[in-house]
Order: structure tokens, then C-alpha cells, then sequence
């Protein structure tokens, strides 16, 4: 029922494209497509650089500025640890732990330091290393079709249908990746997976903000 939903909606929005001759795509649509194309096999591949390729640079900046102050607070907590010191650290600092390839003071320093492009690779490559053997396999041999391109404004909104396998199971859903101008070229700029970790980080940072919030109104009630 839900996919049936889905579907529905995803040809009523490709009754919307752009194009000057009905049925046939436009030069940018091809433009688009093979870009989305090309992200999806470097994937498969486990080409991080040539997935951060087809990123537009405003995606790659968003990226960095949110988890590179996490990085580097997650450098100074490994450079307590390893001094001996007993140290707190936000929960975010704690998730994004997990994330990461390495805990060496040094080599986070280094990490939170690199070109957004370079950030997002070693970000990238940290996270798929702590995917099992099992699940890079269902997201290796997963099928992608691209259905169409919808247009809005300056975004291009491109329709894609994923079949994963688990076992016997087929598992079809439908995804949305977001592209925008990049000079002449269409990059991408956002996906529903990185989307989905941003604010995630978001969430968990709003979830400390909010912890300090209440510790700091407890202690004031404490004083009076």
C-alpha cells in the first residue's frame, strides 16, 4: 500500500518535469541523471573520492561545519583520556566516537583540519568501516533505476528506485536526492542518508544543549 502510494506520487510530480519535448529529456536532465549515475556505482564501488566528486561544494561545507567541531571535541576528550584525566564529554561527542577511524588525539586534530572535500571522504570511509561484511553486501548488490527528474527553482529533484535483497526478500523504496548547479555541471546536494545524519547530530546537540540547560537552572535553584 505505501509503495503504491509512493509511486503515485513520484509520477504526479514527473507530470511536472521540464521539458521541451514531451517524452524526450532534456540536455540537462541527461546531465543530471549521469551524475546521480556515477555517484551510485562509485558507492557500490566504495570509491568515496569519486562519490565526493559529484557533490556540490555547499553540501561538502554543510558536512564540515557540523561534524568538524565534533572531531575536534572528540580530539580533546581522546587527549584527556590518554593524559589520564578524567574528563565529561557531550553524548555527541560519544556517537560520533563510533564514527570514526581513529581516537589518536593527533590524527582527529589533522581530520577536522582538511579541505571539506577531503573531510568528507575520510568521514565517509571512517562510517562504511564500521558497516559488517553482511550489510555492505545488501548495499553493494542493491539495484538502483532512476525514474525521472522534477524541477523547482534552481533544484533538480531526482526520483530513484532501490531494490535490496535480504536473503529471499526483495525491498523496494523510493529515494530522493536533491541537485543543484555547480558552475556548468549539477552536483549533488543532498541525499536522504546524509540528510538523515545531520540531523541526527543536530538532535543529539540540541539534546545537550537542553541537558546543560536544566543542570544549570537546577543549580541556580540550589543557590536560592
Amino acid at each position: 500500500m505505501l509503495k503504491t502510494v509512493a509511486v503515485s506520487f513520484a509520477i504526479l510530480l514527473l507530470t511536472l518535469r521540464a521539458s521541451p519535448v514531451q517524452g524526450q529529456p532534456s540536455q540537462d536532465d541527461v546531465k543530471i541523471e549521469k551524475t546521480v549515475a556515477l555517484a551510485l556505482e562509485a558507492t557500490k564501488k566504495h570509491d568515496w573520492k569519486g562519490f565526493a566528486k559529484h557533490m556540490h561544494p555547499e553540501m561538502l561545507k554543510n558536512l564540515k561545519d557540523t561534524f568538524a567541531p565534533l572531531v575536534k571535541a572528540v580530539a580533546k576528550y581522546a587527549k584527556a583520556q590518554k593524559e589520564g584525566k578524567q574528563t565529561g564529554a557531550p553524548i555527541e561527542v560519544f556517537m560520533v566516537m563510533g564514527m570514526l577511524r581513529t581516537n589518536d588525539p593527533k590524527e582527529l586534530e589533522t581530520f577536522a583540519a582538511m579541505e571539506p572535500e577531503a573531510f568528507f571522504v575520510e568521514a565517509v570511509a571512517g562510517a562504511t568501516a564500521k558497516i559488517s561484511p553482511e550489510e555492505m553486501l545488501i548495499i553493494v548488490a542493491a539495484k538502483n533505476r532512476i525514474i525521472g527528474v522534477v524541477h523547482k527553482k534552481d533544484l533538480a529533484y531526482v526520483v530513484i528506485e532501490r531494490e535490496k535483497k535480504l536473503g529471499e526478500v526483495a525491498m523496494n523504496n523510493l529515494e530522493v536526492f536533491t541537485l543543484k548547479r555547480s558552475g556548468s555541471e549539477w552536483r549533488i546536494l543532498t541525499t536522504p542518508m546524509l540528510q538523515g545524519v545531520i540531523q541526527q547530530v543536530r538532535m543529539w546537540s540540541a539534546m545537550e544543549r537542553n541537558l546543560e540547560k536544566s543542570k544549570k537552572e537546577d543549580e541556580k535553584s540550589e543557590k536560592k
